[in-house]
This record gives C-alpha cells, sequence and structure tokens, in this order.
C-alpha cells in the first residue's frame, strides 16, 4: 500500500488512456486556488505537483493520453458551455498547443477531438497538438471515433453505479448486509475485477453517510475494508477505480491511496 497526501482537496482524478500518469486537480476553498499533480502509475511516485496557472480558479482538466494533458478555462463563468483550452507536456509542464475555438471531448494519439460553433452551425474535426494540423469530420465519423477511444481503454476500470431504486442496489445490498451485518443506503459502486469483488457502499452515521469500500475475494474472504469518507451529505461517483492493476480511491478528500493488487 502507499499513499500520498495533500494540503488542498482532491476534486478530481484523471488519467491518459494508457494509464501513464493519474493527474489530480485540488482545491483550496479556502484560498481560491487550484493546482495540479501528477502520480506516475507504474513507479507509484508523485512526478509533479503544485503546479498552478494565470488563471486560479476557473480552471480544470479536460482530458489526457500518453504524456499530454488537456486544460480548460472558463472564458465567460457566467455561461459554462464557453471555454478556452490549453495543453501541457507532463515531462515538462510547459504549454504545447492552445485554442480558444475548439470545444475539446478528447485526445488520442497526438490528436485532439472536438468541435467549433460557426455562426448557427457545428462542425467537427481533430487537430494536431505538434504542428496544429487539422482535419474536418462529419458529426458521425467524430463520434465514432470518440466510441472508439473509450472502448480501446483497456488500463482503467471504472466501476459500476447504482441508486437505491434500481435492482442491481438491492442485491448489493442484501450481500453487504449478510456479509458484515450492514445497511447501504442511497446507493453504492459495484465491480468485480481479476476474482476480486469491490463495493462502495454508504450507511447512516451520526446522522450523516459515511462511505466504506469492502473488497472480498471470489472464496468470501475479507481483503479489504476501509472508510473512505464521513459526515457526507451525499454518495458520490467514481469513489475507486482499478488502474493497471493498481487499486486507487481518495480517503478523508485529501488523501490518494493505491494497493497493488
Amino acid at each position: 500500500m502507499s499513499s500520498v497526501s495533500f494540503p488542498a482537496k482532491i476534486w478530481n482524478l484523471l488519467t491518459d488512456h494508457d494509464a501513464h500518469y493519474l493527474y489530480i486537480e485540488l482545491r483550496d476553498e479556502e484560498a481560491h486556488q487550484v493546482s495540479f499533480a501528477a502520480y506516475r502509475i507504474s513507479e507509484k511516485k508523485m512526478t509533479w505537483q503544485g503546479l498552478s496557472f494565470e488563471e486560479n480558479w476557473w480552471i480544470g482538466m479536460c482530458a489526457a493520453d500518453q504524456d499530454v494533458l488537456v486544460l480548460h478555462t472558463f472564458e465567460d463563468t457566467d455561461n459554462p458551455e464557453k471555454k478556452s483550452y490549453f495543453a501541457i507536456h507532463a515531462d515538462t509542464c510547459q504549454i504545447i498547443w492552445e485554442s480558444e475555438t475548439l470545444q475539446v471531448l478528447d485526445i488520442k494519439n497526438g490528436y485532439i477531438y472536438g468541435y467549433e460553433r460557426q455562426q448557427d452551425e457545428t462542425v467537427y474535426k481533430c487537430q494536431a497538438v505538434k504542428d496544429y494540423s487539422e482535419k474536418w469530420l462529419s458529426k458521425e465519423d467524430a463520434l465514432a471515433e470518440l466510441q472508439n477511444i473509450s472502448i480501446e481503454n483497456k488500463y482503467i476500470h471504472q466501476p459500476f453505479h447504482y441508486t437505491e431504486d434500481e435492482a442491481y442496489f438491492e442485491t448489493v445490498r442484501k450481500f453487504v448486509l449478510e456479509y458484515l451485518n450492514q445497511r447501504p443506503i442511497k446507493g453504492c459502486e459495484y465491480l468485480a475485477h481479476q476474482q476480486l469483488i469491490f463495493v462502495s457502499y454508504y450507511i447512516e452515521e451520526d446522522k450523516a453517510l459515511a462511505n466504506y469500500l469492502l473488497v472480498i475475494d471470489q472464496e468470501g474472504t475479507l481483503q479489504l475494508h476501509e472508510k473512505l469518507d464521513d459526515q457526507l451529505s451525499q454518495i458520490g461517483w467514481g469513489t475507486f477505480m482499478i488502474v493497471r492493476d493498481q487499486l486507487m480511491f481518495i480517503k478523508r478528500k485529501r488523501e490518494l491511496v493505491s494497493y497493488a493488487m
């Protein structure tokens, strides 16, 4: 097990498609400051952290591939759809691409996929990070490319999210109740991977929600049972993930924890 603690709240996690890097977005709500960090997954250590830009709040991560991270800023804070984008290299943290017109959807093999608004028309294209060369795409071709990017991702496994009005949630609830004598409420996240079963569930504690992560093997042997957070008002999404055979989750909002599988 390894862990890294941060001075601000972990707001967002993003991996490149080949899962070499885990990028971390941190938000210090008191200082009104956003910073970024990069964790090298294979080496299980931080590459850099504390990276910030001139825009210190209206900024966030968008997409990543190989050693390129794409970020966005809000051009108009009253209109969250209007954004400008730029990309940095993971090794140098230098800006290597930027655009105020292309609205980014994803990036793959050095090409950024997105769309532009031209009068009353939405046009799709991909643009090379290296030399800004571009190719216009039909909407159908663009969506097909984006779908292929999603399907090809074999290094990152996200759990299924179920709310309590879904039948699958009731199945998970009965299992946790029988196994731990705990009654999950509101929702859960579930994943079966490499002969292990992962369940992130919520129970009521001190008039609020507490989030726990349960990991067992197929024989029912307990592998891990850990509280991720408490005093919550609502359930979350993406409470854990499997990245290149590492179980990764956020604990107490400021600690990134990794277990080798």
